[in-house]
């Protein structure tokens, strides 16, 4: 496969090969060349792939409910509402023109926050908000912890976009993963590149304890198994806490359990990646111009969130949390309001039905924390309340 040349010379530079975690965030996060660094990737309907807000605004109606709980249990000082990997804008938008239409209250005293790193992608945000209802503005963590807020964290399919370690098995051992650079003999300026294994994990290193891959033989395992380890949350969630001197966070991504997670059925890892709506899973495909994702340990984030001192509410399934919000009253309106554009109709119920297809975007799990906050219960933690789809 052909290597760009950027990153053909950046990995000579490094002696030839380097940690897949490097590589994942090089191509994915750099300023020029990345995925997401240089704006390359589109989200949405007619991009690279979609996302619960991408499909229509029911999705933010039903989370703005949610929102308006947390906002309420707050006095009357200003608050903020922040957004990490805020995507193309279509969230935050939606959010925005929502609350200030159905909560009022919060019209002269919420703002949102936009936490994104990429260039290319904040661009893009800056021109789709011009029109936002509330006052928004674009922050990093870091600068936030110097000043703190009071609100609320958003991290809808963040975590799942951080550059991960990936680890291989072999002869009752983990070795950490990386990517080398192979030149064509024929033509020095070619290449390709390889997946090998690199030296031996160090299981002092977050996020190992506990899961298991600390300890030989858990359970029957096989040289040339690979899985993915998210080094960098423990660090995420503690900019996160640090951010906020009262609030929630609400994590919303693709989580697996522990025993799944390392387990046969993913013993080629979790990656996948993402192009004009195809799913593949090499990540060593068109570097800087593919998605590249992976699902989430449940017990790694719980740990560490709980190291960085936020304290576990709950959680749910998405497709039982949008039901407790009431999509089924959503559906229901869909379905039986004026009949003069049926295309339309048809296609929001279609976009409604997939945000709760267990076999999709219903099973990315909603789990949310709190930090210093005497909490109400979860509106979409409650049992929905038994109308049917």
């Amino acid at each position: 496969m052909s290597v760009p040349s950027w990153l053909y010379h950046r990995i000579l530079q490094h002696g030839g090969n380097i940690p897949f975690h490097q590589y994942v965030d090089w191509v994915l996060h750099d300023q020029d060349y990345g995925a997401y660094g240089a704006g390359s990737l589109q989200i949405g309907l007619k991009g690279d792939f979609v996302t619960s807000p991408s499909l229509g605004s029911s999705f933010a109606y039903l989370l703005a409910l949610q929102m308006e709980q947390w906002l309420n249990s707050f006095g009357e000082e200003p608050l903020s509402l922040i957004e990490t990997g805020p995507g193309e804008g279509h969230l935050a938008l939606q959010l925005a023109q929502i609350l200030y239409n159905n909560a009022p209250n919060f019209r002269n005293r919420l703002e949102i926050i936009l936490i994104e790193p990429n260039k290319g992608m904040s661009q893009r945000q800056k021109n789709y908000l011009a029109k936002s209802p509330l006052p928004l503005r674009w922050s990093s963590l870091e600068q936030l912890s110097r000043n703190p807020v009071k609100g609320i964290i958003l991290a809808h399919e963040v975590i799942d976009a951080f550059a991960v370690e990936r680890l291989t098995y072999y002869k009752n051992d983990w070795y950490r993963q990386r990517v080398a650079l192979i030149p064509d003999r024929m033509n020095k300026k070619e290449g390709k590149l390889m997946l090998i294994r690199g030296e031996r994990w160090d299981y002092c290193i977050p996020n190992a304890e506990g899961l298991g891959l600390h300890k030989k033989n858990t359970f029957p395992m096989k040289s040339g198994w690979c899985t993915e380890l998210h080094t960098e949350t423990l660090q995420w969630l503690n900019s996160c806490k640090k951010s906020l001197s009262q609030g929630y966070l609400l994590v919303i991504d693709y989580f697996i359990e522990a025993s799944h997670y390392y387990s046969a059925r993913y013993s080629q890892g979790t990656i996948m990646t993402y192009k004009d709506q195809i799913a593949r899973i090499d990540p060593l495909q068109d570097p800087g111009k593919l998605d590249i994702t992976c699902h989430i340990c449940l017990e790694t984030l719980l740990s560490a969130a709980a190291k960085g001192g936020w304290s576990f509410i709950g959680q749910a399934l998405q497709g039982e949390a949008l039901l407790a919000l009431g999509l089924a009253e959503q559906l229901y309106w869909s379905k039986n309001r004026d009949k003069k554009n049926i295309n339309s109709i048809i296609n929001e119920r279609e976009n409604i039905l997939r945000l709760v297809n267990p076999l999709g975007l219903g099973n990315f799990r909603w789990l949310v924390f709190n930090s210093n906050m005497k909490h109400s219960y979860p509106l979409f933690l409650n049992e929905p309340n038994g109308s049917s789809l």
